[in-house]
């Protein structure tokens, strides 16, 4: 009896030690590692370059593009407020309000001639050549002793042409260059040599140009490039 026992404790002593031995030398579980989450990725666009020079008028016109219009304080009225908004670029912006005035016209060969008497100028209008257009001042004074005529050209097409009278044929005659620019005054009428056309005249003075109307015919003066148009 006695020797089962002692051969029954080393067996018991032996399993013992094998189970501490297996439970040591296991390897433990490894816990499994988080799956990363996605990261949004922001992306930032580069500045956009500052033109260093602006665009100019012209390549403004050439790209398409209309400038606003200037903004006028008074806009002209009528039939010369017609005329006002096909030149306005050229003339301007009206000085002030449409004004009548006393005029006269005489035609040339190769011009007109208009007086406008409140202002008291004449207006010279060439065909053609430059300037197209001269203004000088009135300097006639009425009841002024008559000069000798100077001799007179053939008629042409049986029309009369004569040098002109008053205001007119003294700037004719004393300033260099307008008689033979304009030429002679010439009639449409056999039996009048050189009529003068007198009326009563609506002007329109711009910033850089007038605007006249002489009852028949609307006229833009460009003081710009002393050139005119007729309406």
């Amino acid at each position: 009896m006695r020797m089962r026992a002692a051969t029954a404790v080393p067996l018991l002593l032996t399993l013992v030690l094998l189970a501490v031995s297996s439970a040591c030398g296991a390897k433990p579980t490894p816990t499994p590692s988080p799956t990363p989450r996605a990261t949004a990725t922001l992306t930032i666009p580069p500045p956009t370059p500052t033109p260093l020079y602006t665009r100019s008028p012209l390549m403004t016109a050439i790209a398409g593009f209309t400038p606003a219009p200037v903004q006028c304080q008074a806009t002209p009225q009528w039939g010369l407020g017609d005329v006002w908004n096909l030149v306005r670029d050229s003339v301007g912006c009206p000085l002030g309000p449409q004004v009548p005035f006393p005029g006269q016209e005489c035609s040339f060969q190769s011009g007109l001639m208009i007086w406008r008497g409140d202002l008291k100028v004449l207006y010279v209008l060439y065909y053609s050549g430059e300037p197209r257009l001269e203004v000088y001042r009135d300097t006639y004074a009425a009841g002024e002793a008559t000069p000798v005529p100077l001799p007179t050209p053939t008629p042409a097409l049986g029309l009369p042409m004569s040098e002109p009278t008053g205001p007119f044929q003294r700037l004719w005659r004393e300033v260099e260059g307008v008689r033979q620019r304009l030429g002679w005054c010439v009639s449409d009428d056999p039996t009048r040599a050189c009529p003068v056309r007198t009326f009563e005249g609506i002007a329109q003075d711009c910033e850089r140009g007038t605007l006249l109307w002489d009852r028949e015919a609307a006229f833009a003066l460009f003081f710009a490039d002393m050139t005119w148009e007729m309406y």
